[in-house]
């Protein structure tokens, strides 16, 4: 919750998660692996930049 006000809107979030509904609907679990897999990493990197930036840098 803390970076939840800090993150762009989910724009590219929101074509992940509907490209990765439309591949479980037409039954390719492959590529819906690879989808979740590749926003789960996206968000991660996402997420760990805005806690980078939140502390202040040392010297």
């Amino acid at each position: 919750m803390l970076t939840l006000r800090m993150r762009p809107k989910p724009v590219n979030s929101n074509r992940e998660h509907q490209a990765l509904v439309e591949v479980i609907t037409t039954a390719q679990p492959e590529v819906a692996q690879k989808i979740h897999q590749d926003h789960r990493k996206d968000a991660g990197r996402m997420l760990v930049k805005l806690l980078r930036d939140m502390v202040p840098t040392q010297i």
